[in-house]
């Protein structure tokens, strides 16, 4: 999801203090909808793990994505809402979602307890798609793409139900 934002990068004025931001886009739908606020506090890479809401520089947007892997020098970012990911270096300017600001102006914490067992399990749903559009994509033929793919929505459908997060 893009932030709405002026042509200055806000990130490089975080500090731990939270910022509120309101986001436009689908991407992370449904978790996150147009329109909604989220509030950003500054965070460096040791800060962040695989469901953690990250805001990054994408070549002059900021995004507000899912973090689904972190490595040393580079991360995996995706949004809810998407079949396909993206890495990234670590910026020197990060943001990262600590909380989401109900319709009624009410602080809901993100990345403590359920909600962060949630986000976890999300991140862990998206490697399952990212590997499913991998293997996809590298089959020839379209029947085997139909086979090689119907494991991974079993296991999506399974994982979506809470059957065996």
């Amino acid at each position: 999801m893009h932030t709405e934002r002026n042509s200055l990068n806000p990130l490089k004025y975080l500090t731990a203090d939270p910022t509120r931001i309101r986001v436009s886009g689908n991407s992370m739908m449904p978790f996150l909808e147009e329109g909604d606020e989220v509030e950003v506090v500054a965070a460096e890479r040791k800060d962040f793990s695989p469901g953690d809401l990250i805001v990054f520089d994408r070549h002059g947007d900021l995004i507000v994505h899912r973090v689904i892997k972190a490595g040393k020098d580079r991360f995996l970012e995706m949004g809810d809402n998407q079949r396909n990911g993206s890495w990234w270096e670590w910026q020197d300017h990060l943001g990262k979602v600590v909380s989401l600001v109900s319709a009624g102006g009410a602080l809901i914490p993100v990345g403590e307890g359920a909600s962060a067992s949630a986000g976890r399990k999300t991140a862990r749903l998206q490697r399952f798609r990212l590997l499913r559009s991998a293997l996809e994509r590298k089959a020839r033929f379209q029947g085997l793409k139909k086979i090689v793919g119907l494991p991974f929505r079993f296991l999506e459908f399974m994982m979506t139900k809470k059957c065996w997060l």
